[in-house]
């Protein structure tokens, strides 16, 4: 029987796929020196003319070793890439301002329909991934602005057993896509570790580890009902952006952050753990997010004087947010686990917080300190 299951499971991975074609026949060597970039452009121009165009779906194998690259592999919706194993199937960007691997953008329901682009069991290395102390300010130009590591268009796209580290900007950059899935990966050591603009929605982050960026994971224009669950997202206070230091906390753009939601609705974050953040949630301009069943574990180390980390902060035209059952836990009895940051404008009305019974007094009194918000009637517990 255990035979049969096993001819059954190599049958499955042959047809999986309309051809699977290793890279190394194109020339790349994976020995960590030379530059591979030209077998990838090679492989995928021959891809497109011999499978894309017949709309046959095509994967690009690479084995073991370290690929070096020095312009981003550029893959249509018929191509898929997927590694040996994610630690030893690496491929390493070597200039400042470029990215690793870019989906071309495509809405063609003809296309899509006929499968997922699959990233998988891959390591992606950008050109900060060698440096030791990963919490130093990094002297980040300002025509660095193409440094992230995959940048995903279009739809139907499946990221699974990926590590994604030392990338200026972002480590994952979701794009005006839809459908995306991000599972078991690893995302460390980025300007932000993943960020969901420009309309993009049902993106389902589970399972994965998001630590050690300036900001955990940014979701921005106008994107909506994305899932965030099952994560660890845990001390992202990495240097490539300045901490903040104000008592206001405005900048939502500085490091400490764990997840920003700036301009988005209908967000779902649940079932995660949060750890060692200057700000655990912020919300701004945004309306219709649900923040429930996570849990916190909350310090005295911030950027300025506040000596306590704030759990949730609240700016601009922010209604109808939902925070709630979320345990929170701190590290000393003089810090509050609980603190809750307003923005002295706009618009709070209809607002859920649920702080629990301990946070009640103080939350009141956070409340009561915003004379000009118009935060009407939080949900406080008995």
């Amino acid at each position: 029987m255990k035979s049969y299951l096993i001819f059954f499971g190599l049958l499955l991975s042959i047809f999986s796929y309309s051809q699977n074609i290793d890279i190394t026949k194109y020339g790349a060597k994976g020995d960590g020196v030379s530059d591979d970039t030209k077998a990838f452009e090679n492989a995928v121009t021959e891809i497109k003319k011999k499978y894309s165009n017949q709309k046959k779906h095509v994967n690009l194998y690479i084995p073991s070793g370290t690929y070096i690259i020095s312009k981003p592999i550029v893959l249509n919706k018929y191509i898929s890439i997927t590694g040996e194993f994610v630690n030893s199937t690496i491929i390493k960007v070597k200039e400042a301002n470029s990215e690793a691997l870019i989906l071309e953008k495509s809405y063609d329901e003809n296309i899509i329909y006929n499968g997922y682009n699959y990233i998988k069991n891959l390591t992606f290395l950008g050109p900060n991934s060698d440096i030791q102390n990963i919490f130093t300010p990094k002297n980040i130009k300002s025509n660095i602005t193409n440094s992230s590591g995959l940048k995903i268009y279009g739809l139907r796209t499946r990221i699974e057993d990926v590590q994604v580290e030392g990338f200026s900007n972002n480590g994952i950059e979701i794009i005006s896509a839809y459908y995306t899935f991000l599972n078991n990966c690893f995302v460390r050591n980025n300007g932000v570790g993943i960020l969901i603009d420009k309309e993009s929605t049902s993106v389902y982050l589970t399972k994965s580890e998001v630590r050690h960026n300036s900001i955990g994971i940014y979701i921005t224009g106008r994107s909506f009902a994305n899932f965030i669950n099952d994560n660890m997202i845990e001390n992202n206070l990495a240097g490539y952006l300045a901490p903040d230091k104000t008592s206001q906390l405005s900048n939502l753009k500085s490091n400490g952050r764990a997840i920003v939601i700036d301009g988005a609705s209908n967000n779902i974050i649940t079932n995660n753990y949060f750890e060692q953040h200057y700000i655990s949630i912020a919300v701004k301009d945004s309306y219709n997010n649900l923040i429930n069943n996570n849990f916190f574990a909350v310090t005295g180390d911030t950027a300025n004087n506040d000596k306590n980390q704030t759990l949730y902060q609240l700016s601009g035209s922010s209604i109808n947010n939902v925070f709630e059952k979320n345990v929170t836990i701190n590290s000393l009895e003089s810090v509050n686990p609980n603190k809750v940051k307003l923005g002295a404008d706009l618009d709070y009305s209809r607002n859920t917080i649920d702080t629990g019974a301990e946070g009640n007094t103080k939350l009141k009194e956070e409340l009561l300190k915003n004379k000009t918000s118009s935060f009407k009637s939080p949900k406080i517990p008995n």
